[in-house]
């Protein structure tokens, strides 16, 4: 079944039952369980979901078992921001620019410190107003090492997140003694919708459901706090449709505070997240930005389709830091092997979260000139990085540590191919003139633009991609000259009216 006969289904389902009605805890329910649909269904998960309340209790003794170790590590991080916490949420300390991104998000070396290139760029932009100077970014990590240190001023909120999670177990338990019928009812429509239309879905426990809706509920209350007492005036994020984001952006909502998500990846008329939210009224937009900034009219019209009846807008802003890389033709020196020689392609393959290379890949591992670079997702775990460092390690023509030790940017201006299954790289590989290989049907559908175009190929055959790396394919022009003259200060000037 197409991505687009799934998203036909549940259209089907919102029109036939009507599921804005339900929320707990002053939640909208649909906007959490339609994402986790959509994800199974698009991406064909063979694994059963765990969704006891038992295997909810093992995550969380994983997570703390984990946190112990990141807490030791970084003591004094956190030290800090428990006492800077309490200094918000007091109102002792008051700051006008609030941001909330990660360590997850990518990340670039600059001065031997780490730079987030979505929230960055909008730091430096509006510097050089002094009230939107007085900032703070809020660093929802899950990377559980030794904390970088961050280029802006930031906080780790690793010791809210997990007060949150304690607090959603505890009254998760507590309210399986008294289930909310509502809810029950429509999980099990779910259940008997998706059996009648002969699609293979694991229902989403209840237990499961009321934990996700429990912790946004509770970081809600938290960061409205903090929004309230240290008079917060306007909110970034990356990105939205995350707990820690849908809780910033219910208690920006509460506040009447302008909340505003950055695209840090590809978006596309079959994302979960901003596209197809047909069923989207006053009742669930709480956990919605108000604005979303985006890196094409594309994507500002697919938002808006739908965003215009409950006042959620999208306003073209380009990659800010991608266009500022691309007009530097410097770039750092990346010490290739001195096998590398001009007829060497030099091929970057980007992996999905979990990561796996595909047969297809590694068919064509010992193709002759040819070097690999394997670059890692943001979110992939150490355990899954090490798994692929010892499946690669007796190729030759492979490299790991360049490939992710290098600003991806900087990756751009020395390759010849980007091969992904999934990956938004597409879109930046594109705009720096190098095509693409798709080797996944979704991914297809996310990027048929891109192919139709000629920006990139579909390849799902080991001597299709055999051909492609043995021809010589000459590079697209950049786009250097679509770059979109977006004022970040002015227009937020406009937005607080100062």
């Amino acid at each position: 079944m197409e991505v687009n006969e799934k998203y036909n289904l549940l259209d089907l389902f919102e029109r036939e039952n009507k599921v804005t009605n339900y929320s707990f805890v002053g939640i909208p329910i649909w906007p959490i369980l339609k994402q986790s649909i959509i994800l199974e269904l698009e991406k064909d998960w063979k694994r059963v979901p765990s969704n006891s309340f038992k295997s909810i209790l093992k995550k969380i003794n994983l997570k703390i078992f984990v946190f112990l170790k990141f807490f030791i590590l970084n003591f004094f991080s956190l030290f800090f921001s428990f006492i800077y916490t309490l200094l918000l949420i007091t109102g002792i300390k008051k700051i006008n620019v609030l941001y909330l991104s990660g360590t997850n998000a990518k990340r670039v070396k600059k001065n031997n410190k780490y730079y987030d290139v979505f929230c960055d760029p909008i730091i430096d932009e509006l510097s050089v107003n002094n009230k939107l100077n007085n900032y703070l970014v809020l660093e929802t990590s899950n990377e559980y090492n030794y904390k970088k240190k961050s280029y802006h001023k930031s906080m780790n909120i690793q010791l809210l997140i997990h007060f949150s999670h304690f607090l959603s177990l505890i009254f998760t338990r507590l309210n399986t003694f008294k289930k909310n019928k509502d809810i029950e009812i429509l999980i099990n429509k779910l259940e008997v919708f998706f059996k009648k239309k002969e699609v293979n879905y694991s229902t989403k426990s209840y237990s499961s459901l009321i934990f996700e809706v429990y912790n946004i509920y509770f970081l809600g209350i938290i960061f409205n706090q903090i929004i309230k007492k240290a008079k917060v005036k306007i909110v970034f994020m990356i990105c939205y449709y995350g707990p820690q984001g849908m809780a910033m952006c219910n208690a920006a909502n509460k506040n009447n505070i302008h909340s505003i998500d950055i695209q840090h990846g590809v978006q596309g008329e079959n994302h979960y997240g901003y596209a197809q939210w047909n069923s989207i009224n006053k009742k669930i937009s709480n956990v919605f930005p108000k604005e979303f900034w985006v890196w094409s009219d594309k994507e500002k019209e697919l938002i808006n389709s739908w965003g215009s009846f409950v006042n959620i807008s999208a306003i073209t802003t380009g990659n800010l830091f991608l266009e500022k890389s691309l007009k530097d033709k410097k770039r750092e020196n990346i010490s290739l092997p001195t096998s590398i020689n001009k007829e060497t392609k030099i091929i970057l393959f980007t992996l999905d979260e979990i990561p796996t290379i595909p047969a297809i890949v590694i068919k064509n591992l010992k193709a002759i000139n040819v070097f690999w670079l394997f670059r890692f997702h943001p979110r992939t775990t150490l355990n899954d990085k090490k798994k692929i460092k010892y499946f690669l390690k007796d190729y030759d023509n492979t490299n790991i540590e360049l490939a992710n030790d290098n600003n991806l940017y900087d990756l751009l201006k020395i390759i010849d191919w980007h091969i992904t299954e999934l990956s938004s790289v597409v879109i930046e590989a594109s705009i720096f003139g190098i095509p693409s290989i798709i080797l996944s049907n979704l991914g297809a559908n996310y990027y048929k633009d891109y192919i139709e175009q000629g920006k990139a190929f579909f390849c799902n055959k080991d001597e299709e991609l055999k051909i492609k790396l043995d021809n010589h394919y000459q590079n697209m022009a950049n786009n250097s000259n679509n770059f979109y003259k977006f004022d970040v200060l002015k227009y937020t000037n406009q937005i607080l009216k100062y």
